[in-house]
């Protein structure tokens, strides 16, 4: 598929998800490429297209691992990694460094079928992404509640478009 294609096809499905979450026109941001969603008002789901390899990548940053339990934490991350099972196709990874831990997943504009993907498959997957992204985020820190967007982001026109998860299960 040529860039091209794949970049109109890419704006085809974020506008068929805009449709069925009623949230009207969503697009890519130009200046970094990224539509950001925002679930619940807790969650951030970034989506970046990679014309090259003709794929949406959704991506979350969950948190900072703790050092306390540091070594369990990690254990029940990769177990949810096993298979994709405990993150129904993402995968947690960690930037060594900061202790960030991310959730991603790479997906293509087809089904398994070789059908062009639709809004409201993609509202499952990401729906998927969030239930996903809370459990590892229960596991940094359980007390917490779960708050990653600012005051100052909401306000500052940073936010793409918000809308309930619940409207996906």
């Amino acid at each position: 598929m040529s860039e091209e294609n794949f970049e109109l096809k890419a704006n085809q499905l974020l506008h068929d998800l805009g449709q069925f979450l009623n949230l009207g026109e969503l697009e890519f941001d130009p200046e970094d490429d990224t539509c950001t969603l925002v679930l619940d008002d807790t969650l951030e789901i970034n989506i970046t297209p990679n014309s090259e390899s003709g794929v949406l990548v959704l991506h979350h940053l969950v948190g900072i691992l703790p050092q306390e339990n540091r070594q369990d934490i990690l254990e029940q991350l990769l177990e949810a990694n096993l298979f994709w099972a405990g993150t129904k196709g993402a995968t947690i990874s960690i930037e060594r460094r900061s202790g960030s831990v991310f959730i991603m997943r790479s997906l293509t504009l087809y089904t398994s079928d070789g059908e062009p993907l639709n809004g409201e498959a993609f509202g499952n997957v990401i729906a998927d992404i969030a239930g996903a992204a809370k459990y590892a985020r229960s596991l940094l820190v359980p007390e917490a509640p779960y708050t990653l967007i600012s005051e100052e982001d909401q306000e500052g026109g940073n936010i793409k478009k918000r809308f309930d998860v619940s409207i996906l299960n």
